[in-house]
């Protein structure tokens, strides 16, 4: 699925989110913030997913904390310039693309395209904004300083899955940062293999 098959689930999209942000501010976040404020916490730092940031921003706006993003779905495209990261969508493809490097020029062309027009309009901007302004009664300069306490991005990419890019020091890959040493074969199939005439 691309971007241009989203286009028309937007608004049923944005109702989903808006109910479960609407959900958030009845139940988790009062939660949160009664389980730090009853144990006298400080909160040092928080980590949001870097695909929905703005499910935390609310907790980002009250404790005033630095913020790490996470991008569960590999290279951070619209996070990493947070950090001052430069991204170039001519051969990073965005998230909702079905590109793969390297692109011809009509992929980069609309990887583009598209990746400046998420730039100029943002989806949090339109939908998610107003609640935060009702329920927490944050501004749209409220946002942005939360993001710009963003220090660090964890992105789950790894050089084998994503073509080389110039990354600034707070932009962590940890793709496979989960995966074990290999394990040597048992002996008798280390036998077999060493021992096979094609290889």
């Amino acid at each position: 699925m691309g971007i241009l098959d989203w286009i028309p689930l937007i608004e049923e999209m944005s109702a989903h989110m808006n109910a479960s942000m609407f959900n958030m501010f009845e139940h988790e976040y009062k939660l949160v913030t009664k389980s730090v404020n009853e144990r006298n916490l400080r909160v040092d730092s928080l980590i949001l997913t870097g695909s929905f940031p703005y499910t935390g921003l609310y907790l980002g706006y009250i404790y005033k904390c630095p913020v790490i993003l996470f991008s569960n779905i590999g290279v951070g495209m619209h996070m990493t310039s947070l950090v001052g990261n430069h991204e170039n969508p001519s051969y990073q493809a965005d998230i909702s693309m079905p590109f793969i490097e390297p692109f011809t020029f009509k992929q980069r062309l609309i990887n583009t395209i598209l990746y400046y027009m998420g730039e100029k309009w943002r989806f949090e901007d339109r939908f998610m904004l107003p609640l935060l302004e009702e329920k927490a009664g944050m501004s749209y300069q409220d946002v942005e300083d939360v993001y710009s306490n963003v220090s660090l991005v964890l992105q789950a990419s790894h050089i084998v899955t994503h073509n080389a890019q110039v990354l600034s020091p707070n932009v962590v890959d940890v793709g496979g940062i989960h995966c074990t040493p290999a394990k040597s074969l048992p002996p008798h199939l280390k036998e077999l293999m060493d021992n096979h005439t094609e290889g």
